[in-house]
């Protein structure tokens, strides 16, 4: 299982984001998959070629007004990271 942090494309992580989409889920770092507002794209099933033609529509719908498209790219140092751990019992049967 690979952890991915869900990153909105911006103006200023755009080639950020852009070389992990291209770079794919088999790199480290890299990204799993790419929301659009209207579908989700997972990169493992593309090729490089593919990968590189939904980074470069990364920002379509921003610039028409619409919502940023959401890379899921893969964690990395300095991701805060929220855990929650379930109390465990120990029962002892005398």
């Amino acid at each position: 299982v690979t952890l991915t942090y869900p990153t909105p494309v911006t103006d200023i992580n755009i080639e950020e984001m852009k070389a992990l989409v291209e770079r794919g889920p088999d790199q480290y770092p890299g990204a799993r998959w790419v929301e659009f507002p209207d579908r989700r794209v997972d990169l493992s099933k593309m090729d490089e070629h593919k990968r590189e033609a939904v980074a470069a529509r990364l920002l379509m719908y921003a610039k028409k007004g619409g919502q940023p498209a959401i890379v899921g790219r893969q964690m990395k140092d300095g991701d805060m990271v929220l855990m929650n751990r379930q109390v465990s019992l120990l029962l002892l049967l005398i």
